[in-house]
């Protein structure tokens, strides 16, 4: 299977202060990381983002 740019989109997904606050702070650190990264991949690929927030 081959991901294609024009049928593509990112959704990002809230993260709930309460589970964040359970969740060990490296872990934490490394979620946000990993978000940023793939927030910046489709921003170079033009690839749109959706955000999800309750």
């Amino acid at each position: 299977m081959q991901l294609k740019k024009e049928e593509s989109v990112l959704l990002i997904v809230d993260i709930q202060e309460k589970l964040a606050a359970a969740m060990p702070e490296k872990i934490m650190k490394k979620t946000i990381k990993n978000c940023q990264i793939l927030l910046e991949a489709a921003r170079r690929m033009g690839i749109p983002v959706v955000v999800s927030e309750q």
